[in-house]
């Protein structure tokens, strides 16, 4: 296949869909048709190599994504942020808060992400100059991030890594993910994971729902399905606001992190699990697939 060492940005057009048809043959069990794509996973490996706009780069950069959140809704829709380190050199511990998220702009599933909280004893408690090492050595390397992927658009990432604070819950429940098609939120899943020391777990449960809180009968991956969820107080506004977020956009995903106090956006994804984990059964991969038009003008 490739090694980790290969900089698939620099592939070629045609060697990168041959190993994403590789790959999706070997996770999903299917052949990917990339050119006619119908299941909503494969439009997603499309949409990987050809779907990149100066604003999907934008907000796939989680540094920059909070610029595009307030320009669209407003202040007080993300984590504060306290610090952004764009080289290695920059990278200081001292001083940061007791509670805080320090995380790559440019990785995902949980990886290069610390969470720090007063559960842990705080930042005062932690090997800092063992995290800062880590961080300096592994979390700016290009071939170490989405940077080094099939997605065209991670490839105009710079990397950088920044401070925020830790929102309530963040990491377990109250989070919500909206599927959003041509600017219409059309369902959501409901993850039951935990960060353990910033990497996510691999056993937790996804739920999906229409957006007027229909159990949707089917299976994401190996992962359970729980029909019987608590209907969110605030869905209503979550489904207003991907709308405003979505409306320039084939396809995202609009993640939300629902506190006592407030709504806050975690982040928008545009190849959610790289549209490499297959739905079960199939016919739910094929309505997804349905709602997505492709632009390939």
């Amino acid at each position: 296949m490739y090694s980790i060492l290969d900089d698939i940005s620099e592939w070629p057009v045609e060697k990168r869909v041959s190993r994403l048809k590789e790959l999706y043959k070997d996770r999903i069990g299917k052949e990917l048709d990339i050119d006619n794509p119908k299941r909503f996973t494969e439009k997603i490996q499309w949409m990987k190599i050809h779907y990149s706009t100066p604003e999907i780069i934008r907000c796939i950069d989680k540094v920059t994504f909070k610029d595009y959140v307030r320009e669209c809704l407003g202040t007080g829709y993300t984590a504060k942020m306290y610090k952004v380190w764009h080289t290695p050199e920059e990278v200081c511990l001292e001083g940061l808060p007791q509670e805080c998220v320090i995380k790559s702009n440019c990785s995902s599933e949980g990886r290069n992400m610390r969470i720090i909280s007063s559960n842990e004893g705080g930042i005062d408690n932690i090997d800092k100059e063992k995290l800062a090492d880590e961080i300096r050595e592994k979390w700016f390397d290009r071939r170490l991030l989405c940077t080094n992927s099939f997605v065209t658009a991670y490839h105009q990432i710079t990397p950088s890594v920044f401070v925020e604070e830790l929102i309530p819950g963040f990491g377990g429940a109250n989070e919500y993910k909206l599927f959003c098609f041509h600017g219409e939120p059309k369902c959501l899943y409901v993850p039951g994971y935990k960060f353990v020391n910033g990497v996510e777990s691999d056993d937790f449960s996804v739920s999906f729902y229409t957006i007027d809180w229909k159990f949707m009968n089917f299976s994401f991956g190996k992962y359970e399905s729980i029909s019987n969820l608590e209907r969110p107080k605030r869905l209503g506004q979550m489904v207003e606001l991907a709308r405003r977020l979505s409306k320039d956009f084939m396809f995202v995903r609009v993640d939300f992190i629902d506190t006592n106090e407030n709504l806050y956006l975690s982040e928008l994804t545009f190849y959610p699990s790289g549209g490499l984990i297959p739905f079960h059964p199939t016919e739910a991969d094929e309505l997804l697939g349905s709602w997505l038009q492709l632009n390939k003008q």
